[in-house]
């Protein structure tokens, strides 16, 4: 996987997480546990909107999921470069 790919399918996962994640606990209840803080962990800051006016709300939600977005496309391209560097191919 080139790094773009990475980049890009990393960004696609970073999104889709927390969208899911989000509309999971409000549409169906849900609470959220350690699973959904790991797979999700910019939501933390979500703490922040407790008692917060809707738009403020929804800046610190869009936030979280921008860096969310950015931790998984990082994570991805990290991971795709380890495997291409320690990639026995490489080492010819």
């Amino acid at each position: 996987m080139n790094n773009r790919r990475a980049l890009i399918t990393g960004a696609i996962v970073g999104l889709v997480v927390p969208v899911v994640l989000y509309l999971n606990a409000r549409v169906f209840g849900q609470t959220f546990g350690g699973a959904e803080v790991a797979m999700w962990p910019t939501s933390i800051l979500l703490i922040a909107t407790e008692g917060m006016p809707l738009v403020k709300g929804f800046v610190v939600l869009f936030v979280s999921v921008l860096l969310n977005v950015g931790l998984y496309s990082a994570v991805a391209f990290l991971t795709a470069w380890l495997v291409r560097y320690l990639s026995p191919e490489e080492a010819k």
